[in-house]
């Protein structure tokens, strides 16, 4: 006897939503073989704040770019693959609460069918990228708590809920009739069932403040006992008492607190700020200094400053150019010049140090023509197309070689273009003893693919954009976020 899964139903869950609101506020569903549905973006690296380490990839990251682009990134391309799949310790979110308002740096208002698929996407993607001992929060208000809650199980397994952390987000209600809402919910997962506590509750800053360094001590600061020993702080850190998943605004501040600390970061406060404590308190009970955090709605950028001012590493996402300038950035590069003298700044004892770069999104390189015909854009061209393909197919790309992407011993070849026997005796010869190719071309030419497997057996030719990219599985089996394609044309790349 087959036991039926329980699922969560909408309208358009086989669908792919491009974007959330159109011109005329409406949803804009594709079909998964939509290029959209499976795309992985190209990524450059802008610029870098403070001091960075020599691999690029393994810096702390502020992206410019949507959130599902980003987390394709981090989870597909090998450079960032190998740093981030399966390797990030805390995943926290705020995404749009869905509550019909319009604020002013995002709009917050979709159908719960679309923020569902909003969500379903992402939340595939995050699961992905999360360690087997990480954990996932996610931080909403009372319109569509319910409803994730039945998708995180989906996704997740109801095994591998953990808790709801309920927030005191207002010290007091208002004038208006009705019932005021006083509280948000955080719903935690883990990756795995079983998830624990790291810790007990971080100290407070009458607990610490009598903790000094006056001798550079490389454990930390330290006080004396009155019988002349010496406590590490770290000590009590480790101890902290059991937490419990009622968080007041007394132990970690309230909205108009973290409307205080926008205020004295930026010449206007951001709209929907969370304080400082309360992220300090979620990094704290989940992730160990060094472990890496993943915020994909970045907003202010709290998130970020605070998991860098308790020494973790950091990668977050903010897709609002206007953000990323006004608030993100300034805010993290005062938090590495030691001049953010707010939130949790004196609790954890900053003083400035490290670095972060800066990543921007590319744009898409596909179209979809008349018929539904995909095509690509004028953009995919030279070192542009070769770095999306290296990235689409899950190559390391190598710039300035004929053979520009390596996978074990299969090479990678792109040319935007036509390829035919000449141009395919060409580029086997650059392979070496044992290796394979992968040939991608705009256009393939009679006699290509013939010649390819007689000079080099088990490599194979790829006609861009229509065999390189992947079909998502189908909504009703979330085993993984992304299946091997369903399409049997001869020459199609099946992308694991």
């Amino acid at each position: 006897m087959v036991s039926a899964r329980i699922e969560l139903s909408w309208p358009n869950k086989d669908k792919f939503l491009l974007v959330p609101r159109d011109e005329a506020g409406r949803p804009v569903w594709v079909e998964p073989t939509h290029p959209a549905a499976t795309e992985v973006r190209t990524t450059e690296f802008t610029d870098s704040v403070g001091s960075v380490g020599p691999d690029p990839y393994a810096d702390n990251l502020l992206f410019a770019g949507d959130s599902l682009d980003v987390l394709r990134v981090l989870a597909e391309v090998p450079e960032y693959r190998r740093h981030y799949r399966g390797r990030v310790t805390l995943a926290y979110i705020d995404p749009p609460f869905n509550t019909g308002q319009a604020f002013a740096h995002y709009d917050d208002s979709m159908e719960h069918s679309t923020w569902l698929s909003f969500m379903r996407d992402r939340l595939l993607l995050l699961r992905d990228l999360l360690a087997p001992d990480g954990s996932l929060w996610v931080h909403l208000d009372d319109v569509e708590q319910h409803r994730a809650r039945c998708l995180l199980d989906e996704i997740f397994g109801a095994t591998a809920f953990v808790t709801e952390v309920t927030w005191q987000k207002k010290y007091k209600a208002g004038n208006s009739l009705g019932i005021h809402s006083m509280t948000n919910p955080i719903l935690v997962y883990g990756r795995t069932r079983g998830w624990r506590r790291r810790r007990g509750l971080p100290p407070g800053q009458d607990q610490t403040a009598k903790y000094r360094n006056p001798d550079d001590d490389p454990n930390g600061p330290w006080r004396l006992t009155h019988a002349g020993v010496r406590v590490y702080l770290s000590d009590l850190l480790d101890r902290g008492a059991m937490p419990t998943n009622w968080w007041p605004y007394s132990e970690v501040g309230h909205g108009e607190t973290a409307t205080r600390e926008s205020r004295d970061l930026f010449a206007e406060a951001f709209s929907t700020p969370k304080p400082e404590a309360l992220l300090q308190r979620v990094i704290h009970l989940a992730t160990d200094p060094g472990d890496v955090v993943l915020d994909c709605f970045g907003g202010s950028g709290t998130t970020a400053a605070v998991a860098h001012k308790m020494g973790r590493r950091w990668v977050t996402a903010e897709i609002l150019p206007g953000t990323v300038a006004r608030f993100t950035r300034p805010r993290l590069e005062k938090v590495v010049a030691g001049a953010h003298q707010t939130g949790v700044t004196e609790l954890v004892r900053w003083r400035g140090g490290g670095g972060f770069r800066t990543v921007q999104v590319g744009p898409s390189l596909y179209q979809v023509g008349p018929h539904g015909t995909i095509l690509l854009t004028d953009a995919a061209t030279g070192e542009t197309f070769a770095r999306a393909m290296a990235g689409q197919l899950g190559f390391d790309y190598r710039a300035g070689d004929v053979l520009c992407g390596t996978r074990g011993r299969m090479r990678l070849a792109v040319v935007d273009g036509p390829v035919g026997p000449e141009e395919v005796i060409t580029l086997t010869g650059h392979l070496q003893e044992g290796e394979r190719l992968t040939l991608v071309a705009t256009v393939v030419l009679p006699q290509a693919a013939e010649t390819l497997t007689k000079l080099s057996p088990g490599s194979r030719v790829l006609k861009a954009p229509r065999d390189v990219l992947g079909v998502r599985s189908p909504r009703s089996r979330w085993g993984a976020s992304r299946a091997p394609s369903t399409a049997t044309r001869p020459g199609t790349a099946v992308v694991p």
